[in-house]
Order: C-alpha cells, then sequence, then structure tokens
C-alpha cells in the first residue's frame, strides 16, 4: 500500500484558518472516516485546487498524509 504520496517537500501557503467544513472534514478523513471525496470538494470550494486533487487522485488517506497535515496543522 502506497502512503499517500506523492510528498512534494515544499511547504504549501496554507491559510491563516481553514473553513470550518474542511477543518471537521480532514478531522473526519484523519479519524478513518470515508469523506475524501467530500474534502474534495470542499477544498475547490476554499480555492485550495491543489490540495483537492490529492484526494481525488488517492484512494488511502492514513495517518500521515502530508495533505491531511497541512490542513490539520500538524507536522
Amino acid at each position: 500500500m502506497v502512503a499517500c504520496g506523492p510528498n512534494p517537500f515544499r511547504p504549501y501557503p496554507a491559510p491563516a484558518s481553514w473553513p470550518a467544513r474542511v477543518l471537521d472534514l480532514a478531522r473526519q478523513l484523519y479519524e478513518g472516516t470515508a469523506v475524501r471525496l467530500i474534502l474534495h470538494d470542499a477544498l475547490l470550494d476554499a480555492g485550495h485546487a491543489e490540495l483537492a486533487e490529492h484526494f481525488r487522485q488517492e484512494a488511502v488517506h492514513p495517518k500521515g498524509c502530508w495533505v491531511l497535515d497541512v490542513v490539520l496543522g500538524r507536522e
């Protein structure tokens, strides 16, 4: 199983705060709830197409997924 790649090894210009819907969905996906395509749409609505595309392309998002880490502020 591929662990949610590829990691771009470059910082993403994350906003100072995320929309509540994006945060809620990211937390749900982090905990294992199957909401990746809903999170994709929420990220598109928030203007983050690059991150949204990650959730369309990658089916598995384990803890440590670089995009979830960006949204949730994890390092």
